[in-house]
């Protein structure tokens, strides 16, 4: 793993899988029930949908903290 990827913690590591989980529990079973927009309820569905992906742009553009940075000492790849 080079030091340019990082990888998420805490709660931005769990926002796609929310994402994914909530199309799956909530999408899907409301479009399929009510027959898809123009349905209040498939709407309503939707627009959670959409503020997960925006958890996710969220969780994409901010920085992580000093807390969640890659380590500052290097790592020993096993190759000197």
């Amino acid at each position: 793993m080079s030091p340019c990827a990082i990888s998420w913690t805490g709660w931005r590591r769990w926002a796609p899988l929310a994402v994914g989980a909530y199309v799956l529990a909530a999408l899907m079973p409301v479009m399929i029930g009510s027959g898809g927009p123009p349905a209040p309820a498939a709407l309503w569905t939707i627009a959670g949908w959409d503020a997960l992906w925006s958890l996710v742009a969220v969780a994409a553009l901010i920085r992580p903290s000093t807390v969640d940075a890659w380590p500052r000492t290097p790592v020993s790849s096993g190759v000197d």
